[in-house]
């Protein structure tokens, strides 16, 4: 009897360990999305930047030399 009640004590200490690491690996999960979601966000953020930087260079280009695309340089 004495056998037993160690085999169901240990059980349930498994079966509690068990669903602690679950629980563990569900937060690590989330975690990690948020993060991944947040590194998305930032370089996103840093693309459209970059994009709105590029289109006011190539406006800024074609002010200032709107004659010179026409012409060839001796």
């Amino acid at each position: 009897m004495f056998f037993s009640q160690n085999l169901k004590k240990d059980l349930s200490e498994s079966e509690q360990k068990v669903r602690e690491l679950i629980d563990l690996r569900r937060k690590d999960a989330v975690h990690m999305t948020k993060s991944a979601e947040a590194t998305r966000a930032h370089l996103q953020g840093q693309l459209r930047n970059k994009e709105a930087e590029n289109n006011r260079l190539t406006v800024q280009l074609r002010v200032q030399t709107p004659l010179s695309a026409g012409c060839a340089v001796d």
